[in-house]
């Protein structure tokens, strides 16, 4: 079971809805706003997002139209593990997306930088040309063979799967790969944290959703 909301709903009233009805998915039309507004304010999609432990689907209005010229369903979908177990819980439900749509699948990991600085968003990793290695070439050769096992159980399933590793801001590389390719879908966990911190700060996750023009599906933590 699905619900459809829009934004507008509140936050308690869909997740206690969602809950007891049992659904498997929220799906939520969603508006751009400024990074300022929801970075800090946060969003009713925001809260519902730190709210549940059911799967989200978001999508902007301007786009929903756009899978009607297709199949049905998204040509790539994107979905970037980062090491940790719970990136790594989506990557079932990314392959078997792309299994029904008969989609790519593409494998995205990000260098990580030891720099940072704070934005409109919250704090974002920093890219440029550094002195210094700071375990970068580690990390290159490291992530390949990482994604690797995702590609080969993926091409095992008869999927077309890769990988791309990008240097920069997590939620800005996801979004660019993502972009690529019209009628992408992102599919990716959230760390589900809340309090002040998760406003002021922010996750990928909840970048991804604000700046993308694709759909994002995101997988919270099972304990909500």
């Amino acid at each position: 079971m699905i619900i459809n909301t829009e934004e507008t709903g509140q936050t308690e009233v869909i997740v206690s809805e969602a809950q007891s009805e049992g659904v498997d998915l929220i799906a939520m039309a969603t508006r751009r706003e400024s990074a300022l507004a929801r970075g800090v304010l946060g969003s009713v999609t925001d809260r519902v997002l730190h709210s549940t432990s059911i799967s989200i689907l978001t999508l902007y209005s301007g786009e929903i139209h756009e899978f009607n010229r297709t199949s049905g369903g998204p040509k790539r979908v994107i979905v970037p593990p980062d090491g940790s177990t719970l990136s790594e819980t989506a990557i079932q439900p990314a392959v078997e997306i792309a299994k029904a749509a008969n989609a790519e699948i593409v494998f995205t990991e990000i260098l990580r930088l030891p720099f940072f600085g704070v934005g409109v968003a919250g704090i974002e990793y920093g890219a440029g040309d550094y002195p210094g290695d700071y375990g970068i070439e580690v990390q290159k050769k490291e992530i390949p063979k990482y994604l690797q096992e995702f590609i080969d159980e993926a091409k095992m399933a008869g999927l077309n799967a890769s990988a791309s590793l990008r240097t920069g801001s997590p939620s800005q590389q996801i979004v660019e790969e993502a972009s690529q390719i019209e009628d992408s879908i992102v599919v990716m966990g959230s760390h589900g944290a809340g309090g002040l911190k998760r406003w002021v700060v922010g996750s990928v996750a909840d970048k991804v959703i604000r700046s993308a023009g694709q759909p994002v599906l995101v997988i919270p933590p099972t304990t909500g």
